[in-house]
């Protein structure tokens, strides 16, 4: 009897150990920024269509247009030239904030220019990303007259 007790009970302190050494995936979780931000700078993203004002499919202008988000808030475009003022080549980001909290679906192109360009995210996964944003239409005469508008870019990698 007193045997059976003894390997129950060791059996208890070995289950015990165990499962208390064994995390939940809910017990290490990170920050929801910090996970939108592993995601979307983990390589590259390759454009696939761009949209113009819902209807004006403009993906010819920006053929083989490539963007990469970097962890410390930096990007690198390879935008045509012609189209540099809708994505600039290179510059910061940053999330949103919504009451002191990081919006992961909205995040800040090139924040200390003129405000920067809030940008939309739907659709992130490891493979897909689409971003939306508008680019108003600057004062008669200005060198980027006519590239307004509501854009859509669909990226994958």
């Amino acid at each position: 009897m007193k045997k059976n007790l003894t390997t129950l009970l060791g059996l208890f302190l070995t289950l015990t150990l165990v499962f208390s050494g064994c995390k939940d995936k809910g017990e290490d979780n990170k920050p929801e920024d910090e996970v939108r931000t592993e995601l979307l700078s983990n390589g590259t993203w390759n454009v696939q269509a761009v949209t113009r004002n819902s209807s004006e499919n403009v993906t010819s202008s920006y053929t083989g247009m490539t963007v990469t988000f970097n962890e410390n808030g930096t990007y690198v475009a390879t935008t045509p030239d012609a189209f540099s003022e809708v994505w600039p080549k290179n510059g910061n980001w940053e999330y949103a904030s919504n009451n002191n909290t990081p919006d992961i679906n909205t995040i800040i192109r090139n924040p200390d220019v003129s405000g920067g360009v809030e940008m939309n995210l739907s659709d992130v996964t490891e493979s897909t990303l689409t971003v939306s944003f508008t680019i108003s239409e600057p004062p008669s005469g200005a060198r980027m007259m006519g590239i307004s508008g509501n854009f859509v870019f669909e990226f994958t990698r």
